[in-house]
């Protein structure tokens, strides 16, 4: 990438990717002299255009037609020119402060973000297994059916239909009641095979309870089960996007497999706080057209992320603020939970 080194080139590619992210077309360089009251000829904007161009910074869609942005021009913009506005929201939104658990505040933060944003989000809950175990209960249903839930820190619950009948439901209870007495506080990583042992000695009567732990341990390491993904529509709505074959085969088999979102994100994000990544950058690969604006909070030391998913011509500054602060919304709503733990 070749650097920019007048301000006068900067300042120029800056006002042409902004001008494009806001009306999505070109205009010509009499009508920007105007417009940003430039201190030059439009001859002399056509010049600094061309050297932009040549520089592959930008490209004219028709042979007569004024610049827009290329990808690197995109790129330059965001690494260099872009001024990130870093102020935080000092109101909480409400979706945060109704959140009980750690779940419903991944969902509302992603659906929040989604409808200011109009774009697809995904946010991922860290490592599970590192939270520690505050319940396990059997819930009665009726006569035959038991509602079996794992309740871990920050509000994550798992859950599973037991079949049992009365005396079984009693009996399963007070197996619970002592699960509970012994490992209540420890990490649900650490207890797993303990507690699997301690039902496998009672296993003639504690058959479904057995196998139901088992299986709600692995929905604790089902990766798909910590992806809160919001706006699908808004991506499929984008006709540009939407014409691309190769796009939406991308787009189905990334919401098919869900924890690839984890996996990826944790990969790329190498370092914490917010980062764009644009066209063949973008890790998730679903088109050279898209962009991902990311960033991460902390549980325990595991890491979560936020992905913003929209095309190159979005408005960079005020994305990056919105994911700046659904982070930071997240992360109160993780402080609020530990202080309330402490008192």
């Amino acid at each position: 990438m070749k650097t920019i080194e007048t301000e006068r080139l900067h300042k120029i590619l800056e006002i042409v990717v902004e001008n494009y992210i806001e009306h999505g077309k070109s205009e010509g360089s009499l009508k920007i002299v105007k417009k940003y009251g430039l201190l030059m000829s439009p001859a002399t904007l056509r010049n600094a255009l061309y050297d932009l161009q040549d520089m592959g910074y930008l490209k004219s869609i028709y042979t007569s037609s004024g610049k827009v942005p290329t990808e690197m021009g995109y790129r330059y913009y965001v690494n260099n020119i872009l001024k990130r506005d870093r102020t935080p929201n000092a109101v909480v939104p409400v979706f945060i402060k109704n959140s009980d658990t750690l779940k419903t505040a991944l969902t509302a933060a992603s659906s929040w973000l989604s409808r200011q944003s109009n774009y697809l989000v995904a946010i991922t809950a860290p490592e599970l297994t590192e939270l520690k175990l505050k319940k396990i209960d059997l819930i009665n249903l009726d006569k035959t059916k038991g509602y079996l839930i794992i309740v871990l820190e920050y509000g994550w619950m798992i859950s599973e239909i037991i079949n049992t009948d009365e005396d079984g439901f009693l009996y399963l209870k007070k197996i619970i009641s002592n699960l509970n007495k012994r490992y209540k506080n420890f990490p649900i990583k650490d207890i797993k095979d303990s507690i699997i042992s301690d039902i496998k000695a009672k296993r003639a009567r504690c058959e479904q309870l057995y196998n139901s732990i088992i299986d709600l341990y692995e929905k604790l390491y089902d990766k798909k089960r910590r992806v809160a993904i919001s706006g699908i529509d808004n991506l499929l709505g984008m006709k540009k996007l939407n014409a691309n074959i190769g796009f939406l085969k991308s787009l189905v088999s990334l919401l098919e497999k869900k924890e690839i979102i984890a996996n990826i994100l944790n990969k790329a994000m190498d370092s914490s706080g917010s980062k764009v990544f644009i066209g063949k950058d973008n890790p998730l690969h679903l088109s050279d057209e898209t962009s991902l604006i990311a960033s991460d909070y902390n549980i325990k030391n595991n890491r979560g992320f936020i992905g913003m998913i929209g095309p190159f011509r979005m408005n960079y500054k005020r994305n990056l603020l919105l994911v700046d602060q659904a982070a930071i919304q997240l992360k109160w709503f993780i402080k609020r939970y530990e202080e309330e733990e402490h008192k």
